[in-house]
């Protein structure tokens, strides 16, 4: 079996997920009136609260004051909202579902429905593992409510979600069948902060159906996705999965690698209860590996994370206590000191500043000329390249279609005339003569269609896809497309290199792979284009250097650097009993 994929960002789009930064947020509130402030507050986004929770909740508890007092209760219900998931990814529980249920009373009472129906899900997500009968039972009511409305967005989520409770409750062809709708409706949206979910999603289920190369396909496309968009939180949940899988294959080294990378991310981005799962996997990595003594250690993190997670309001509430009786204390000293020292600064700061800021803005303005005129030039070097073999594959077809394809043609309607003429009918010769130049007359049009089709040039690339799969597929081939997203044109740039990668790798499976099943996957979501090839052949080892080094590899390797790809290649060579 081999299966390789590639993804691409375009240059001319541009697209993060990467979360605020909450400093920068408290310096802009101060320059903004109250309503415009809640505005902000309100536009806060999943990776923003996700990924800067520790800091982001001290923010949104002041706001829930502000809120209440300019009487803004839909801007109230959000901050609820945002409370309950930073408290989750903190590990805070009780919070979490405090907040969780102000969101649905204030959802409920401002007739919101399509938020009440979300949240209805989201806290039963979030109560899977400690009650799973009142998390089932919150998330059907959100179901049945979003279903009723029927808006996609807040359906895929809550589809992916129910999935995870089929999942918990072992009924993995339902959790599979939701989280497969979940990932058709976001294709749809082109939704790529989403789409990585579902992937992670189905690929659990397959991991826990022991089928584990399926599982990491999976999650190989979700984090293709998530590398490309520099989502930290995302990865820290993959490479998990990863240590997940591994531990199950028997792969304790990759298993205990993935899983310190997924642990580093968690510390980073202060996802305490990823971090706490980490502690728990690695332990049992490491006794897999009887290796007690690391197994031993990662136990007692483990042990020692979850009760912290018990007792850590009581101990910071005793903190910030002392903190304050501390800094009271010493705050009329350094008030008195500060004021006579104000006066005298305040005029070299303003100056300081203002030559650092007239510094970095000169800086800046050379920096981004710079970035500017290397981008152009390596932009004019792609396109140089793309047109010479562009221009040079139009001038073979159009010199094999209409030269030599044409004269092949006039020479067999020559010899059938002669052979009418002069009564030849039987003449075995001429017979295989006309046979050998119809075969090659065929081939030559094959040929420059090969070369260059029309259909690429004229109607784009999901049309050369199909003729190419056309082409490819015989009685011993069966292909299957899956195109999403697509319809639009790209620069001719990236349709003809797209096409000639998805054209090598046929070219590859029809002479090496013995392969009698092939699927063929496009999608474009955003600014990002996939593209992931299988076949059930007899692979090739993709470790080794001479089999990675062939000339298919090679110019597929090329064509993805030169867009500025990733590219993934899983394959290993089975012995063929044929």
């Amino acid at each position: 079996m081999c299966r390789f994929s590639f993804l691409i960002t375009f240059l001319f789009l541009q697209y993060s997920v990467k979360p605020i930064n909450p400093d920068s947020l408290k310096v802009n509130f101060d320059r903004l009136s109250i309503p415009k402030q809640l505005e902000l507050i309100d536009g806060l986004k999943f990776n923003d609260v996700v990924g800067n929770c520790q800091k982001i909740t001290p923010i949104l508890l002041k706001f829930e004051k502000i809120a209440k007092g300019n009487k803004n209760y839909n801007s109230l219900a959000k901050i609820y909202v945002n409370l309950s998931l930073g408290y989750y990814y903190l590990g805070k529980y009780d919070e979490n579902l405090k907040y969780g249920l102000k969101a649905v009373h204030l959802y409920d009472s401002l007739g919101n429905y399509r938020e009440l129906g979300t949240m209805y899900g989201e806290l039963g997500y979030q109560m899977k593992y400690r009650d799973l009968p009142k998390a089932t039972e919150l998330m059907q009511r959100g179901k049945f409510i979003l279903e009723k409305l029927g808006n996609p967005i807040p359906l895929a989520k809550i589809y992916d979600n129910y999935g995870v409770l089929k999942e918990i409750n072992k009924q993995l062809d339902s959790a599979k069948y939701f989280y497969s709708k979940a990932l058709g409706i976001k294709k749809e949206l082109r939704d790529s902060v989403g789409i990585p979910y579902s992937l992670n999603n189905i690929s659990m289920v397959y991991m826990l159906k022991h089928r584990y190369d399926s599982a990491l396909v999976y999650l190989d496309k979700s984090s293709n996705i998530r590398i490309i968009k520099k989502d930290d939180i995302g990865l820290a949940e993959n490479y998990g999965y990863y240590g997940q899988i591994y531990l199950k294959i028997g792969s304790f080294d990759k298993a205990i690698k993935y899983l310190n990378e997924s642990l580093a991310l968690a510390k980073k981005h202060n996802y305490t209860s990823l971090a706490k799962n980490i502690y728990n996997d690695l332990s049992t990595g490491y006794e897999r590996m009887k290796d007690y003594k690391n197994a031993l250690m990662y136990h007692r993190l483990y042990k020692q994370f979850e009760d912290s997670l018990v007792n850590i309001e009581t101990n910071k509430a005793i903190a910030d206590l002392q903190v304050q009786y501390e800094t009271s204390e010493k705050e009329k000293e350094i008030i008195q000191k500060t004021a006579k020292l104000k006066q005298q600064s305040v005029l070299k700061i303003s100056i300081l500043i203002s030559s650092l800021l007239l510094l970095i803005s000169t800086v800046l303005f050379f920096w981004n000329k710079i970035l500017i005129i290397r981008r152009n030039e390596k932009m004019k070097l792609q396109n140089a390249l793309i047109e010479g073999e562009q221009a040079e594959r139009n001038r073979l077809a159009l010199e094999l279609h209409d030269s030599i394809a044409n004269d092949l043609n006039g020479v067999i309607l020559l010899l059938n005339g002669s052979k009418e003429q002069n009564n030849l009918m039987n003449d075995v010769g001429l017979n295989r003569s006309l046979e050998k130049l119809n075969e090659t007359h065929q081939q030559v049009r094959k040929l420059s269609h090969t070369l260059m089709p029309r259909s690429l040039t004229e109607k784009g690339l999901k049309y050369a896809i199909n003729d190419l799969a056309y082409d490819f597929g015989s009685g011993d081939f069966k292909i299957d497309l899956q195109l999403i997203g697509i319809d639009e044109r790209l620069k001719q740039f990236y349709e003809f290199n797209v096409f000639c990668i998805i054209q090598e790798a046929l070219n590859n499976i029809v002479k090496h792979s013995k392969a009698t099943n092939i699927f063929i996957e496009c999608n474009r979501v955003d600014d990002t284009f996939f593209v992931s090839i299988e076949d059930n052949g007899i692979g090739f080892n993709a470790n080794s250097i001479e089999e990675k080094s062939g000339i298919g590899i090679q110019n597929i390797t090329n064509r993805v650097k030169i867009m500025e790809g990733n590219l993934s290649i899983n394959s290993s060579k089975i012995i063929y009993h044929g």
